[in-house]
């Protein structure tokens, strides 16, 4: 199924439409599993270019939960661009450790 980015929130998580199902959970949120930076500024502006408004795919997902700061539940799972993994996008965060 493909889902659309509408938001990127942070160096690791977005919003997305249609809704995911997942685990007894649904929401729009999505945190991509393996994606850690240090400097959410550049993973958060690198995210912007390469996924807002654009088609995803959604696999291997690991768990879904409900934030207890704002009620909101979130898929942590890998993100799909054309095909490859976002995680693919990011060499120099995997240089530095910041994507496993």
């Amino acid at each position: 199924m493909a889902f659309t980015v509408t938001n990127i929130i942070g160096g690791n998580t977005l919003d997305l439409i249609p809704t995911w199902t997942w685990g007894g959970l649904s929401g729009h949120r999505v945190q991509i599993n393996g994606l850690n930076p240090i400097d959410t500024t550049i993973s958060m502006s690198k995210l912007q270019l390469l996924l807002n408004n654009k088609p995803v795919e959604l696999k291997n997902p690991i768990r879904s939960y409900t934030d207890p700061s704002s009620s909101i539940n979130i898929l942590i799972c890998s993100v799909y661009l054309n095909g490859i993994n976002v995680l693919d996008y990011f060499p120099e965060l995997k240089s530095q450790g910041y994507v496993s």
